[in-house]
C-alpha cells in the first residue's frame, strides 16, 4: 500500500520533492498546492490534482505525509494543520523564521506523535553520506575539524522575499549557514560553543538582512567548525572539508566527488549518475523509509531547531 503524499510549494525545492515522490513506488502524490497559477497549470498537465492553498489540499484529500516547500513564514501554520489532520511533515529549511517558531512546530509534532523531518538534504548527498559512514567507522580517526562554505550570487535575484525578514526571518545565516551548521553537527557532533560575524556587502540590495556570515564553532568532542555563507560570490561555490587524526576528506559538489588523503596516499571516489540536486531524491527516499519502518528518521525537527538556535546565538555575539 502506498503512502498518500501532498506537496505544497512548487518552486525548485518543491519540484525536486515531487520528483522524488513520483519516482518512488511507495508514494502516491494525491495533491499539490501553490499560489502560482502557472505552476498549477503545469502540475495539472502532468496529471496531478491541484489546489490553491495548503488548507484546501488538507481539507479536500487525505494525506499521510506533506512536504512543505513554501516560504519560511508559512511553515508553522501549515505544519500545525498537517499534524492536526494526522500527517507526517517533511519541511524545507529553515524550519521557521526563528528558533521560537521552530520550537512550537517541533513540540506540536511530538505532542501528536507524528514525524517531522527538516529537509537538510546535504546529509543525503552521496559523497557526504559516504563520508559520514566512514567517519563513524573511524577511517579519519578522531574528527578534529569541519570547514564548510556555501557561496552563491543573489545580487540579481528579483524576489525580495529572500531578504524580507518578515518572510525569511533573516539572510545568509538562515538561508545557507543553517545547512552548514547541520553538517558540522552531523559529522563532528553537537556544538558546544559558537561565535560569529555577519556582514552586508550590498546594502541597497539586501538591507536589512546580512548577505554574508562566518561562524566559528566548537563541538562537545573538541572539534572545530568553520562555516562561511555568502550571497555575493560571483560564482557559486560549495566546499566541505573534514579533518581527523588519521587524514582528511574533501567533498566536491559538481560533479559529485569525495577525495581522501591519509598516510596511505590519496583516493578519489566519483559517483557516476549522481548530480548535486540528486540529494533531494535521497532525502525523500529516507523520509519514506522512516514512514514505512525501514529505518529511523535521522534528520528531525529537532535538528532544524538546533541549527536555528546556533545561528541565532552566533548573530547575537
Amino acid at each position: 500500500m502506498s503512502l498518500r503524499v501532498g506537496v505544497v510549494g512548487l518552486g525548485t525545492a518543491g519540484r525536486l520533492h515531487l520528483e522524488g515522490y513520483r519516482a518512488d513506488p511507495r508514494a502516491e502524490v494525491v495533491g499539490v498546492a501553490d499560489v502560482n497559477p502557472h505552476a498549477l497549470r503545469a502540475a495539472a498537465a502532468a496529471g496531478l490534482p491541484t489546489f490553491a492553498t495548503a488548507h484546501e489540499l488538507l481539507t479536500r484529500v487525505s494525506v499521510d505525509a506533506l512536504s512543505i516547500c513554501t516560504l519560511p513564514d508559512t511553515h508553522v501554520a501549515m505544519g500545525l494543520e498537517a499534524f492536526e489532520r494526522g500527517a507526517a511533515v517533511l519541511c524545507e529549511k529553515p524550519l521557521a523564521r526563528s528558533a521560537a517558531e521552530a520550537r512550537a512546530l517541533v513540540e506540536a509534532a511530538e505532542s501528536h506523535g507524528l514525524p517531522l523531518a527538516c529537509a537538510f538534504a546535504h546529509r543525503f548527498f552521496p559523497p557526504t553520506a559516504q563520508l559520514a559512514a566512514a567517519v563513524a567507522s573511524g577511517r579519519l580517526g578522531r574528527v578534529t575539524g569541519v570547514i564548510n562554505r556555501f557561496a552563491v550570487d543573489y545580487t540579481d535575484l528579483r524576489g525580495p522575499w529572500k531578504w524580507d525578514p518578515g518572510i525569511a526571518g533573516g539572510g545568509a545565516l538562515l538561508d545557507a549557514a543553517t545547512h552548514a551548521v547541520d553538517l558540522v553537527r552531523f559529522l563532528a557532533g553537537e556544538v558546544a560553543a559558537v561565535c560569529g560575524a555577519v556582514v552586508q556587502h550590498v546594502d541597497s540590495r539586501f538591507a536589512p538582512v546580512e548577505d554574508g556570515a562566518t561562524l566559528l564553532l566548537s563541538t562537545a568532542a573538541g572539534a572545530f567548525g568553520v562555516v562561511a555563507a555568502d550571497w555575493t560570490t560571483p560564482h557559486k561555490r560549495y566546499s566541505l572539508e573534514v579533518y581527523g587524526t588519521q587524514g582528511e576528506a574533501v567533498v566536491e559538489f559538481d560533479p559529485p566527488r569525495l577525495t581522501w588523503r591519509g598516510p596511505a596516499g590519496t583516493e578519489v571516489v566519483d559517483f557516476p549518475g549522481e548530480t548535486a540536486l540528486g540529494r533531494f531524491r535521497h532525502l525523500v527516499a529516507h523520509f519514506l523509509d522512516a514512514l514505512t519502518g525501514v529505518a529511523p528518521l535521522s534528520v528531525t525537527g529537532r535538528d532544524g531547531l538546533r541549527a536555528l538556535e546556533i545561528v541565532e546565538a552566533a548573530a547575537a555575539r
